[in-house]
């Protein structure tokens, strides 16, 4: 299962922490590795816990320290307060790593908040490592060796933090240098796989002078780190096509996403080159076809790789016209060789095969000219490039799709880490007051507590919500039906009815007979869902809703007016976009809902805007394909 598949039967673990809910979490979490058993104690004082531990002697303690700032020297002393475990591994997790240079072979640390999975990774590590005798870091899950990160940076504890950071991360830093020159020959001595370097640095030469010479000589990837952001220092680091720029003072998640990102493009990048020159070598091996004519454009010779692409044999097309043997059927990306010498130069053109396919050939004319300049003749060099060009399409299209699934990624990540942090924040500190004073607070504070922790629970599972209907709409294969408009519209009025009475809304249909349009009902449901409560938290006061639908060409387009303050037109560009947030009049939205909206109507072939001014309401609608004929559906 893990690591440890290779060491000793079973690994004792003692977690002391002061902490009962962390506790909780962190023996869940090592439960979790194969061939573990944990024990907890309570740590309630720190100052001498003697007496407190196991009777039998553990492999590994995991302390916690929340403090604003880990201590290593009370680390050890509790330690040493264990009668009979100073020889045993501590992990330590604090808030804010201790620099490498506090650290032993005997106190690891590890940042919190932690992830489950890195922490059994690392509680793995350290079992392994003491087992084998200090051989586990390098033996540890064969084929998973550390990236291997060179850090540049003359600020002593920025440094040092970074180490600590990178180990913490599961890096292994093979070196650490205040001097660009330093780093330039470190490069090719320690040989990493990330050089992080600080754009800015003490000395003749600075960062990006040195990332300059470093991948002028290697292909190893330079990520900046840097408080600058002056556009100067920004032009001349974008001039070394940098993997990634990361601004003082940097977080670990940024910092973590960044390098991961940088070494998977550098990976890529590599494996890219390889087959390129793989395949340059297989084509640069293999002989092209040549067909040549006279000057009146008549085949005079041919060679066999040629007669496989036309189908031809030479004797049977030796003096007839180069068109009526290399069958032109679209000039492409060049001209059509067989017009004879205005053709010179190259190109891909499509030609017909000997058994009647089409193949895209890459070709190469020359016009063969006697000492006075006369043209007597051409010679054409011809590689069939049809697979080629389609694996070209294909990886185009991959890699937009793959753009495409690593922007919602990235606003993915955005969303869990900002707008369901922010409630649960408040929910932690409303419980943790709870618990703490409660007797000490009265019934109308508890009731408030309670009422703010239900309200923000609610919130939190609306954008779990949006996030997991998301993630359906990007994911599911619908058939688009006809949509019964009116009875979709009233199911999503009867889900905000609880919105309705509270804003005051109006609610007017200004159509009698809907036309009938291709979609998919529950989608469509959460669009108009979407659209109304938009309306209602930010139209008028009170809001007065009219909405509407109406032929235009092909498709229908369904729309919702309100009488609000209208939209800027700057602020207009931004509603649709994914995961993004605009600062209204008296409601915050949660930034998924237009971003829901697009999704669902872009995946039903139609289209979704907003026409509005200051002032003058907004009108918000989207497009979906008409159903054939003038069919419409009763209100």
């Amino acid at each position: 299962m893990g690591q440890l598949d290779g060491c000793q039967a079973t690994r004792q673990v003692l977690v002391i922490s002061s902490h009962a809910v962390l506790a909780k979490a962190i023996e869940a979490a090592v439960r979790a590795v194969a061939m573990v058993s944990v024990m907890t104690v309570r740590d309630t004082g720190r100052a001498s816990p003697r007496g407190a531990g196991p009777e039998v002697k553990p492999d590994l303690i995991i302390l916690t320290d929340l403090s604003s700032k880990a201590d290593p020297a009370l680390t050890r002393q509790l330690v040493r307060a264990l009668e009979g475990l100073q020889r045993v591994p501590v992990l330590v997790i604090c808030e804010q790593p201790a620099p490498p240079r506090l650290r032993d072979s005997q106190v690891h640390y590890a940042t919190f908040p932690f992830d489950p999975h890195a922490l059994r990774e690392r509680v793995e590590r350290i079992l392994c490592n003491e087992h084998d005798g200090g051989r586990g870091e390098a033996n540890a899950g064969a084929g998973r060796a550390r990236p291997r990160v060179l850090i540049v940076e003359d600020e002593r504890i920025v440094a040092e933090t970074l180490e600590t950071t990178l180990d913490a991360l599961g890096y292994q830093v093979v070196g650490s240098h205040p001097l660009a020159e330093q780093a330039v020959q470190a490069v090719h001595v320690d040989r990493p796989d990330l050089v992080l370097i600080d754009t800015h640095l003490k000395g003749p030469m600075d960062g990006i002078e040195a990332a300059r010479l470093i991948q002028a000589k290697s292909d190893v990837p330079v990520v900046y780190l840097s408080a600058h952001t002056d556009a100067d220092t920004l032009k001349r680091a974008m001039l070394t096509a940098p993997y990634g720029y990361i601004l003082k003072p940097f977080e670990e998640r940024e910092l973590h996403s960044t390098v991961e990102i940088a070494l998977q493009r550098a990976r890529a990048e590599r494996q890219a080159r390889e087959s390129e020159r793989w395949m340059r070598a297989l084509v640069e091996s293999a002989a092209d076809g040549v067909i040549a004519t006279n000057a009146e454009g008549r085949v005079v010779l041919m060679n066999p790789v040629a007669e496989a692409l036309t189908g031809l044999p030479q004797h049977a097309s030796i003096g007839r016209p180069l068109g009526e043997v290399f069958h032109v059927q679209g000039t492409g990306s060049g001209g059509d060789p067989s017009r004879g010498p205005e053709g010179s130069g190259g190109g891909i053109v499509t030609v017909k095969s000997g058994d009647g396919s089409e193949l895209l050939v890459d070709y190469t004319v020359s016009s063969m000219r006697d000492r006075d300049g006369a043209v007597q003749g051409q010679v054409l060099a011809l590689r069939d490039v049809t697979e080629r060009i389609q694996a070209q399409a294909v990886l185009r299209r991959q890699a937009e799709a793959l753009a495409v699934r690593n922007e919602e990624l990235a606003a993915f990540a955005h969303t869990v880490a900002h707008d369901i942090k922010d409630p649960l924040n408040v929910v932690y500190g409303y419980a943790s007051l709870l618990i703490s004073d409660w007797g000490g607070l009265s019934d109308t504070l508890i009731r408030e507590g309670l009422r703010t922790i239900a309200e923000f629970s609610h919130r939190t599972a609306n954008i779990v919500d949006e996030l997991m209907l998301l993630a359906t709409v990007l994911d599911a294969v619908v058939l688009p039906e006809p949509l019964s408009m009116p009875e979709i519209i009233a199911q999503a009025e009867a889900r905000l009815t609880d919105m309705q009475q509270r804003t005051r809304a109006s609610i007017r249909l200004a159509c009698d007979t809907w036309p009938l349009a291709l979609g998919y009902a529950p989608w469509i449901e959460e669009v108009w869902v979407n659209y109304l409560s938009n309306a209602m938290k930010y139209g008028g006061s009170p809001p007065v809703l009219e909405l509407g639908a109406e032929r235009v060409g092909t498709n229908v387009r369904f729309w919702v007016r309100d009488n609000g303050p209208g939209i800027k037109a700057e602020d207009q560009k931004q509603l649709f976009v994914p995961f993004t947030r605009l600062h209204q009049v008296r409601v915050t939205g949660q930034g998924l809902g237009l971003s829901i909206v697009s999704r669902i109507v872009s995946r039903l072939g139609g289209e979704v805007g907003v026409d509005s001014e200051p002032g003058a309401g907004s009108t918000f609608y989207f497009t979906l394909p008409a159903c054939k004929g003038t069919a419409t559906a009763q209100t």
